[in-house]
Order: structure tokens, then sequence, then C-alpha cells
């Protein structure tokens, strides 16, 4: 059984939607201009002179957290075979962040889309898929939740899967319904990576593979995922790094959740690295999907 580590990427969730912490601190003495931060929710020090049976009083102002901005939440979810033994766990943990977000958040959506690979030789089975929107955004928890529960993991045929496709849709995609002035976030479940010329690409110290050596994923000549036309080599193959950039250039923050993989090498560390590294380039960040004791 897997749970991932649902406290932490609640609270990233939570502070990438516009949540803060309160805090609380002394009304300063006439004459003194306000603190230019809210400081952290503690009392800070206070100095007054007193003579014995004196008395002093003090104004305190409470900072209340301010209203989170309306949020916009896609899930994305790797449905390939490897995810076999985790997708319960990811829909049911996506389902409880749904929940939670909910019932902290007045205004935040929700939609689904899953991801496979292309189905042709050498990427991935006749039967897959490289791309679907299950459910475009809406605040119909009742819809999003149909939409994670019919999630089934397919087959596949190589390592990486269509991981590009997916961060390119979610900007590319008119149907998914991005709202004006929301905050974007793509919550991705997925135990991989892509297929690129060098996923080490603008990486300082690779975690897999020595640095100054290209991590091709891909297939000659291009080695790019295919884009839409699902051919490779043409003009509408996607650049991951190009992509995660497209990302960042429309606000939309990547979060990546990495289950344990079913090859020995990037280990979950390893990958947890990497697409710690990937989100950083949109605000993002990664978190292990963790054994539940």
């Amino acid at each position: 059984m897997k749970s991932l580590q649902i406290i932490s990427l609640l609270s990233l969730l939570l502070l990438l939607l516009g949540s803060v912490a309160p805090s609380m601190q002394a009304q300063p003495a006439a004459g003194k201009s306000e603190p230019d931060q809210i400081g952290p929710p503690m009392l800070p020090p206070i100095e007054e002179e007193l003579c014995p049976g004196e008395v002093h009083g003090f104004q305190f102002k409470v900072v209340l957290p301010r209203t989170p901005a309306k949020g916009d939440i896609i899930f994305a979810f790797d449905t390939t075979g490897s995810m076999g033994p985790v997708i319960t766990a990811a829909q049911d943990n996506a389902i409880r962040i749904m929940n939670d977000l909910n019932n902290l958040i007045s205004d935040v959506w929700f939609g689904v889309m899953d991801l496979e690979d292309y189905p042709v030789h050498p990427y991935g089975a006749e039967e897959n898929e490289a791309y679907r929107l299950r459910q475009p955004l809406t605040g119909d928890w009742d819809a999003v939740r149909s939409a994670i529960d019919a999630l089934q993991a397919n087959s596949g045929s190589d390592q990486p899967e269509a991981y590009t496709r997916a961060l390119y849709e979610a900007y590319a995609d008119p149907v998914i319904g991005w709202r004006e002035n929301a905050r974007r976030l793509l919550l991705l479940f997925g135990d991989s990576f892509a297929h690129d010329y060098d996923l080490n690409e603008g990486i300082p110290s690779p975690p897999y593979m020595n640095k100054g050596y290209r991590w091709e994923t891909g297939y000659p000549p291009s080695f790019m995922d295919p884009g839409r036309d699902g051919a490779p080599d043409t003009a509408d193959d996607l650049d991951f790094q190009a992509e995660l950039a497209q990302l960042a250039n429309r606000d939309t923050t990547l979060l990546s959740v990495v289950p344990e993989p079913w090859y020995d090498r990037p280990t979950q560390e390893e990958l947890v690295t990497y697409w710690n590294f990937w989100g950083s380039q949109t605000g993002g960040k990664a978190v292990r999907l963790w054994d539940a004791g």
C-alpha cells in the first residue's frame, strides 16, 4: 500500500495558492513606524521600564491569513503499466487533496488528464494514447472524482513516457479552461521521465549519467517527443526543456509526485532530484510517494 507525503504537498499547494500563516505583532509605540514585514507567528520581545506595582497596557495587532487567490489545479496521471501497483494510491490521494483544499479554499477548480505514450514503435503499445483530457477544469467535485476513479493503468513499451506532451497540452489545449487570474497548477503523478534529446540539459550535477554526457531518452533522428501528429521527426516535435519554459511563461507551476519506479535506474531519489529541478523552473517541486507503514 502506498501513500504520498500528503502534508508537505498540501502545505505547498496552499502556499502556491496564496495562503499565509497568521502572525501577531505588537502595535508600534507612538511616533514609530509600522514594521516593513509581517513577523513570524510569535510575540515579539517587549521592553518597558516599570516601577514596582505599576501596570502598563499594550495593544497587539493580529494579522489573519489573507484569503487565497482562486486556484485551478490539473491532476495529470501517468497511466502506463508501471503505475499499476500505485495508481489506486495516486487516485485516492488526489481525491484527498481535492477534498482538503475544498475545505480550506472557497474558489478552487480541478481538472483531470492522463498520459501514456505514442501508439507507434518503439514508443508505446498499439492501444496507448499519448494524452487524454478526462475532465476540464470545473467546480463540480463529483465530476472530478468520477474522472479520477475511471483511470486504469494500461500497457506501455519503453521506459520514458509522453510527459512532454502533457506539459504542452497543459497550456495548448483550450478545452482545459483555465480561468482568468487563477493560480495555475499542474500536479503530475508519475514514475518515469520524458522522451528528450538530453534530459541532463541545464542540470548542474546530474544524478544519473556523468556530467557532460547526454541522457538521450528519445529515438533518432530527433530524440524528442513526437507531438500531436504522433510522427517522430516532424515540425511539431516537442522539446522537454522548451515546454517547461512555456509553462513558466504562462505562470503555470509544475508539481510532481514520484512513486518508486519499476526499473533500477534512475532510482526514486534520483527521479525526485530531476523533477525537483524541472519543477523549480516553474516555481514548483517534487515529493516522493511513500510506503505507508
